[in-house]
């Protein structure tokens, strides 16, 4: 998959987490997430999930989560426009 835009988009009361997840032998490519806002029910939900992909964050937020972070960065994650830890 490649060449994915999401913009504009709020989303309430997420119970479960949100993730991008590629592979390592077919990451995800030139994501583009612009003005995204996903709030969650509580704050054990876990913040959003990136392995395997690449693209452009652009006024992203998740919360409340349990780190206190948006993201979780795992393995062969390249993401431009927006700190992530």
């Amino acid at each position: 998959m490649h060449d994915i835009t999401i913009q504009n988009l709020t989303a309430t009361g997420a119970t479960n987490f949100s993730f991008i997840v590629g592979l390592p032998e077919s990451p995800i490519l030139n994501v583009t997430l612009d003005n995204v806002h996903i709030t969650q029910s509580s704050t054990s939900v876990r913040p959003m999930d990136l392995r395997y992909m690449t693209g452009n964050f652009s006024n992203v937020t998740v919360s409340p989560t349990n780190t206190g972070h948006n993201f979780t960065v795992d393995d062969g994650v390249i993401v431009v426009g927006q700190p992530i830890p």
